[in-house]
């Protein structure tokens, strides 16, 4: 991609903290109701697969709003990402964005 589009002009690491992310936590309490007294780093262990479609939902709404015809961050030319996992399971991105 380097040398088709030249260096990025963003590197950008997305990684939630679970201790802090209201919305994961409402999230997976809302869907595991029974499981409510937990933390939210002790729901994002028990559930993984509703933690990655969060997450997923959450990158495709960072996408969409980058590649908008708003042009938040300057007109996207190109854009490379990565899903990587924490050692306790969480997931983060890492993204290469080219801008015209």
């Amino acid at each position: 991609m380097t040398l088709y589009y030249g260096p990025a002009t963003w590197f950008l690491t997305l990684s939630p903290s679970e201790w802090t992310w209201n919305d994961l936590g409402d999230y997976l309490r809302k869907i595991n109701p029974y499981l409510t007294k937990l933390s939210t780093s002790a729901l994002v262990a028990a559930d993984p697969v509703s933690v990655s479609r969060f997450m997923e939902n959450k990158r495709k709404a960072f996408i969409d709003f980058i590649m908008s015809e708003d042009n938040p961050i300057g007109k996207v030319i190109h854009y490379y990402c990565r899903r990587e996992y924490q050692g306790r399971g969480l997931q983060h991105f890492h993204f290469a964005i080219w801008i015209d």
